[in-house]
Order: structure tokens, then sequence, then C-alpha cells
């Protein structure tokens, strides 16, 4: 890994992370005086929820397994920190945990640290910035009795969960505010009025009001969107353990053994990838062709 970082200059500056559920091929323990040694003692099992948007539909799926918990470089795909866990570990909890664990090098080359929703909540955000990186975390919507929108202070501006600002004028009448950018001088974001309302004032959300909403990067701005979006990365990596290292239908038992079949895969990835930067190739590092 220091090889690569130090050939590949943007090694590392923009991460994703995500887990990966590992099924078991074997059978459960069971309460028989005289257990199978064959099963499987150390997974664990934990459930997904998947949201079918087009029929309303929220389905619940069980798995008995292992996760590992991946964070990856979005531009070369390729593993930068992991942690094989039994499944029901929480993902949060790991991540907060594997970003305590960057070396120097890799929390100071990273830029953005980019997540699904299942990670939104505030300690991971500022572990995040602890370690100078900016967080691109999708969040969830966690207001209660109905609230749309809050008042901001003492103020005229009011917001949404979704990060949209608006100002209310003397009728009542809200009006989206235009993001003008980050002031890093007070941590905050700046807004003001589409040219229309020919208006020239500026307003500061403090990002201190609720750092899940007001990312460092506003969730409006395109740049977020476009940040985001880069998050599939870590999901085609995850996906080639299925797919080239055949993690899909493995005989494997037991935590030490998965971690290190795990481990194995990663660093002949990593040792691939280093012998095509020393080939002069930088394009395409995690393929298998040569």
């Amino acid at each position: 890994m220091k090889a690569l970082y130090q050939k590949l200059p943007d090694l590392g500056e923009r991460l994703a992370i995500d887990g990966k559920i590992i099924e078991s091929q074997a059978n459960q323990p069971t309460k028989q005086k005289n257990p199978d040694n064959r099963s499987e003692h150390e997974a664990t099992w934990t459930a997904k929820k998947y949201h079918d948007k087009e029929n309303n539909v929220t389905q619940t799926t069980w798995y008995y397994g292992y996760r590992v918990h991946l964070i990856c470089d979005t531009q070369y795909e390729l593993p930068i920190a992991y942690e094989v866990t039994p499944a029901n570990k929480s993902e949060s909890t790991v991540a907060k945990d594997l970003v305590d664990e960057l070396t120097d090098q890799q929390a100071e080359r990273g830029e953005y640290f980019m997540a699904d929703r299942g990670y939104d909540g505030t300690p991971l955000i500022k572990k995040i910035e602890r370690r100078s990186m900016t967080a691109i975390i999708d969040n969830r919507h966690m207001w209660k009795d109905g609230e749309q929108t809050r008042q901001y202070r003492d103020t005229d501006l009011v917001y949404d969960e979704d990060g949209q600002v608006f100002f209310v004028d003397n009728f009542g009448k809200p009006i989206l505010l235009k993001y003008e950018g980050y002031d890093c001088s007070n941590d905050s974001l700046r807004y003001k009025f589409h040219p229309k309302y020919d208006d020239r004032r500026i307003f500061r959300i403090k990002r201190s009001e609720d750092v899940r909403i007001f990312s460092k990067v506003a969730r409006t701005s395109h740049k977020f969107k476009r940040l985001y979006n880069e998050r599939t990365a870590v999901e085609r990596v995850n996906g080639r353990l299925d797919q080239d290292f055949l993690f899909e239908n493995h005989t494997i038992r037991g935590l030490k053994k998965m971690d290190l079949h795990v481990s194995l895969a990663f660093i002949t990835n990593l040792t691939f990838a280093l012998a095509k930067v020393k080939g002069n190739i930088v394009d395409h590092l995690a393929s298998w062709v040569a």
C-alpha cells in the first residue's frame, strides 16, 4: 500500500465505505448433545431492508455469515482499509474504528469520504472531519410529528432535512435561497437570493446547527451529488470478492479463516495493481486484464 501511495499521488483522495455480507455455506450450530463440528460457530444473523420505490414496499431479508467493512479509493477502486466481523456488527461502529485507524498518510491524502445513509450520524462525521476530510454522507430523515422545516436560530431563515434553506418574507412566504459556498473562517454555509429578487444579502448557516444536514459541501449542490455518486465504486470492489475470488460460493468456516482469505484477496488485488503501475499502466488498476 505504501508503494502505491508513493507512485500514485492522487490515490486515496476520494474514499468510500460500505459493508458486504459474505453468507456462510455451513450449517449454524444446533442444541444437540453431539453437535456437528462442521457447522459454523462464529457467524451471526443480520437483517437487511430493501425498499421498492415503485411499489412503496419494504422487504426484510436475513443473512447468516460475516461482514467485510471496506474503505476504498473511488478513482482506482482499490482497497484502502477493511475489517472482517460477524454479520451483526454495526457498520457505523466499525466505520468509526476504521477512520481512527487510517494512517497519517492516508488521512492527510484523503479529501472526501463518501457513505450511504446507513452511516449517517454526528459521531462518525466528526471523526471524519477530525482527520481533515469532508464527509459526503446521505442523511436519514429523522424529524418527527410531521415537521417539514425548522427555524434557524432567531432569524427569518428556515431549513428542511434535505438541506434546503428558505427566507420567510413578511407575508410568511418561504423563498428558496441559492447555495453560495462554504466559509471556512467560521465553519458556515453561505446562501443568497436568486438574482430575480434583486436582493444582494448574504446569509450564513453555522454548521453547528446540525452537521448531519449541513455538510461542508452543501447537499443541494451539484458537487455533493457528483461526489456521492462515486460511492458506487466500493460496491464494485465488494462485488469482485464474489466474481473474482469466488466468495459467493465458499467453504470457509470461522472468523480467523474468513479474515485471512479476505486479506489474501485484497493483497492479491493490490499486488496486481502495483505491478501494473510499475509497468506504466495507471488505468483500470482493479481489472485483472493485463
